[in-house]
Formats: structure tokens, sequence, C-alpha cells
């Protein structure tokens, strides 16, 4: 059983981006096939890997990425690396009778445009939800201020109401007897007499034998 770490290389999405990526491959040639890895092939050691094994991982990652677009690598990651294990592990048995045992995606970089350009699109969502949150507030604030006012005008109409009912009241009480108007000073009266009235000295408001 072999490691086989590929050198960073470029892959492009199906929205055109380029990311890099790495890629880790672990294999087995079975004795039956070591025959044609070394005389049908032609190569040995380093040299026979990196000229059967690394065209066929590029292209079939090539292949696997072109699939996804850019926006989409990050939560499909692990779907991602299964399917060009599928593809790389058919690729290598049918080609050079290697036999995959895993295929690892070890690490992704994005190009530099589209980090900035994600980064300026989360800045820019952020400052819309700041501009939605302060619009809402002031709508708050401005239903809050409407029913405040509804209310302030419904104390001012519940009270007019009841003072305009007592003075209907009054009214008609001393319609229906006249006496009332001196009931009604007599509970009103502090106890304490004026001290002049029309320049002469105080005189009783009230007749206390009526």
């Amino acid at each position: 059983q072999s490691v086989y770490s590929l050198p960073p290389m470029d892959v492009y999405t199906n929205d055109n981006q380029s990311v890099s990526i790495s890629v880790s491959v672990i294999y087995v040639v079975p004795p039956t096939d070591a025959y044609h890895m070394l005389y049908d092939v032609g190569r040995t050691g380093a040299q026979d890997i990196d000229f059967t094994v690394l065209p066929v991982v590029r292209n079939d990652a090539q292949s696997v990425f072109a699939r996804y677009n850019t926006l989409t690598i990050s939560d499909k990651r692990a779907e991602i690396a299964n399917a060009m294990q599928v593809a790389i592990a058919n690729d290598l048995q049918r080609l050079f009778g290697i036999q995959v045992i895993n295929v690892q995606l070890t690490g992704i970089q994005y190009s530099g445009a589209f980090t900035q350009s994600v980064e300026a699109a989360m800045t820019a969502k952020a400052a819309a939800v700041r501009a939605d949150n302060e619009v809402l507030q002031k709508q708050y604030e401005g239903q809050q201020a409407v029913v405040l006012a509804e209310a302030h005008a419904k104390a001012k109409i519940a009270a007019a109401q009841g003072e305009a009912k007592a003075i209907a009241l009054v009214s008609d009480a001393l319609r229906q007897n006249p006496a009332y108007i001196k009931w009604y000073e007599a509970t009103k009266w502090n106890g304490v007499l004026p001290r002049y009235v029309a320049g002469k000295a105080a005189i009783p408001m009230i007749d206390a034998d009526k």
C-alpha cells in the first residue's frame, strides 16, 4: 500500500472560477499487475507514478469540479471527494490495474479575486441587514407614537365626556331643586370667610339656619 500526494493543481468550477486543490491517493498495485506497470507502461519508481497517476487524477478532478458552483464547494466537499474517488479508482484500475484504497481532498484554496468578491458580498449583505433593521426600528417607533397619540386622544375624549356629563347632572339637579346650589356651595367651602366683599366687612356666605 502506498500514498501518493499530488502537488497542488488548479481546476475550474462550472462558474469558471479557478480553485487550487491538494489531493492524496492511497493505492496498491496487485502483484498480478506489477508486470504491466513495469514493462507495458515502461517506467519505474517515482517517475512511473508521476507518469501514470498524475494525469488521471488531474483529469478526473477537473471533471468533478466542473459540475459544481464555487459557492457550493465548501458545503459539498465530502460529496466532491467521494465523486473524485469513484472516478479516479475506476480509471486507474482500468488503465493500469492500480487498486485505489482512498482519495483524500486535503486542501482547497480559492483564488484571491473570488475571496475578495465573497468578502464584499458579505459586507454588502451585512449593511443591507443593518439598514433593514433601522427601517423596522423606525416603523416600530412610529407605530408606538401613533398608539400613544390615540391613547392620549381617547383619554381626553373620555375626560371631556365625563366633565360634560357632570355638568349635565349638576344642571339637571339645579332645575329639579333650586336649593341644590346652596348644598353644592357648602360642600366646596373651605371654612374660611372672605375678608372683604364689595368693600364691606366679611359676611356669611351661607345661611346656617337654612
